[in-house]
């Protein structure tokens, strides 16, 4: 049996087999340009908070490898569901590439991104809560400069947030509450 020409059939970023080019030396594969991390992040619950649990069985390679993939920490994982889902929404699209079938994929994709923006949201606020009682509990204890390099190190790993709405929206909140802290200590050292 000839195998299927499936060239034009794939959505961009997905490749039944990588192109060689685009091989690195690990086996991993890429396009021109790295995935967006937003893309990683597969909601596991509708806007409803409804969802529905799944079961099945791998082969222990299988599981080894989603775990070391998890804990290296290259992904934007942060548990081993949050890989399966991300494969399972990809492998839907690939499919669906292949061989059309009637599909509710188009309302799921919009779901997802009202879910993963609300998660976004969510997450701004437990990180600015978090950072504003560490800042409270710094003052509190009459360490101003360890509050300011607190923020320092904050905005730090804020500029190491891929550009976007969010990378913004937390740099901007977070001189706007705390930008007087390092204005009065332009020189701290993160070190500490």
């Amino acid at each position: 049996m000839a195998k299927k020409n499936l060239s034009g059939l794939v959505p961009p970023g997905l490749h039944a087999v990588p192109p060689k080019d685009q091989m690195l030396t690990e086996g991993a594969y890429y396009d021109e340009e790295l995935p967006n991390p937003d893309d990683f992040r597969i909601s596991a619950t509708d806007t409803n908070g409804h969802s529905t649990r799944m079961w099945c069985k791998v082969v222990p390679g299988h599981a080894a490898q989603i775990d070391a993939v998890v804990q290296s920490r290259k992904f934007p994982y942060r548990k081993m569901g949050d890989l399966i889902r991300h494969a399972i929404s990809r492998h839907l699209a690939y499919l669906q590439a292949i061989a059309p079938v009637r599909s509710v994929m188009g309302e799921v994709d919009v779901i997802l991104e009202i879910c993963r923006q609300e998660e976004y949201a969510a997450d701004f606020k437990a990180s600015i809560d978090t950072i504003s009682r560490l800042v409270t509990k710094h003052l509190d204890d009459n360490s101003k400069a360890e509050a300011g390099r607190l923020i320092m190190r904050v905005l730090h790993q804020i500029e190491l947030m891929p550009e976007g709405h969010w990378r913004d929206k937390y740099k901007a909140d977070i001189l706007a509450r705390f930008g007087h802290l390092i204005k009065d200590a332009p020189t701290l050292d993160l070190s500490k």
